[in-house]
């Protein structure tokens, strides 16, 4: 791909494709909320380390505040809460007709497509990223992304081809809505949890007494998804929550021990909305949900 990829976020789902599309001999630039930072880098410095491998290495993004050339790909991982303004980075002219995967994972995209681009495509990331600092490691069973295109029926020999030609593994989608409850129930469950909580998953998981709660909560929320029609497969989904490596933090329980709360009202949102509109039962997401915002965010 002679045109650069541009990675719209500046988190560690963002580094990690970035380092594997750029050892794949791709150009890949960084793209920085403006909003959130007065100095910006010209560049992301960072290791990352697999232990899988063995390896521990270095890896140099370039990083813009704005798109100074035309697009080849533009890849967009940013945090529900700071979507519009970090998409305000892109530029119409020099997209053109680049392929958008988007891994912020919104269960509606449809709005977004007369923003961005006919060329969208909803993306899924099926592993765990740890970040300390100016370092990530890949934990866990070998990830994998789910891609599903909006405005076509195939996925675009570009993108199989970038992304074939790196280390990540991706699979076509033909259900988006399946794969958006296959993702987000265990992620929220867990992310929710695990802030409540103050613990790891892996720590919580440990308790015998918590392993009725939790089947309630995977109950809850199949209940939602199924109001959309979907029915995830529950011992799946309590497989890939037992799977959660002991030293992986979600999102929202560190942004919360850093002081933010990164995620929480996405989540709340997508739980409360379907649960409101449908006329779901859901006392145990709901006592989770209290027992959280009292705890943490009030």
């Amino acid at each position: 791909m002679a045109d650069p990829i541009y990675i719209v976020g500046n988190n560690p789902l963002a580094h990690y494709l970035g380092y594997q599309l750029q050892s794949a001999g791709h150009e890949v630039i960084i793209l920085l909320d403006r909003t959130l930072t007065s100095t910006p880098p010209n560049a992301i410095e960072f290791s990352i380390k697999d232990d899988r491998k063995l390896s521990n290495r270095h890896c140099h993004l370039n990083a813009e505040l704005s798109m100074q050339k035309n697009a080849g790909m533009v890849i967009i991982t940013s945090f529900p809460n700071r979507f519009n303004t970090a998409i305000a980075t892109l530029s119409p002219l020099k997209i053109k007709n680049a392929p958008i995967i988007c891994f912020t994972p919104f269960k509606d995209m449809s709005y977004l497509l007369p923003i961005i681009s006919d060329n969208l495509y909803s993306a899924f990331f099926d592993g765990y990223i740890i970040s300390r600092k100016n370092s990530i490691s890949l934990e866990g069973r070998t990830p994998e992304i789910s891609i599903y295109s909006h405005g076509q029926t195939e996925i675009s020999p570009e993108i199989l081809e970038t992304f074939g030609s790196s280390a990540i593994r991706i699979t076509p989608s033909e259900n988006r809505l399946y794969d958006f409850w296959n993702y987000i129930i265990p992620y929220t469950i867990c992310s929710i949890w695990s802030a409540a909580e103050n613990n790891k998953i892996s720590v919580l998981l440990k308790d015998k007494n918590n392993t009725q709660f939790l089947h309630s909560l995977v109950d809850e929320f199949c209940s939602m998804a199924a109001s959309d029609g979907i029915k995830p497969d529950k011992s799946a989904i309590m497989k890939k929550i037992y799977g959660t490596p002991a030293n992986y933090t979600y999102p929202l329980h560190r942004s919360i021990l850093n002081g933010g709360k990164d995620d929480f009202d996405f989540l709340t949102s997508v739980i409360t909305q379907t649960a409101i509109s449908q006329e779901i039962n859901i006392p145990q997401t709901y006592k989770l949900l209290k027992k959280l915002y009292n705890s943490a965010l009030s």
